[in-house]
């Protein structure tokens, strides 16, 4: 099965969400599918994309929406 995480924040960036995305992503590959990982290229300086432990990794500019949507009622956008 081709499964496509896509996911806020991975690594080399340090933190809870980062090792359980990897963690999952690793343990899909060892039972035989196909995984690619879709992440927020934050800070800049991290790469277009890379094979971190052998999970491939895109990462790509999110929006991220600002307060005055928040303050409009567009919680939704959060």
């Amino acid at each position: 099965m081709r499964i496509l995480i896509i996911t806020s924040s991975y690594l080399p960036v340090l933190g809870g969400l980062q090792n359980v995305t990897h963690i999952l992503a690793r343990s899909l590959i060892k039972q035989g599918h196909v995984v690619e990982v879709v992440t927020n290229r934050y800070p800049r300086s991290l790469a277009h994309h890379e094979i971190i432990e052998g999970v491939p990794v895109s990462r790509f500019l999110f929006l991220t929406p600002g307060f005055r949507y928040l303050s409009r009622g567009r919680i939704d956008l959060f």
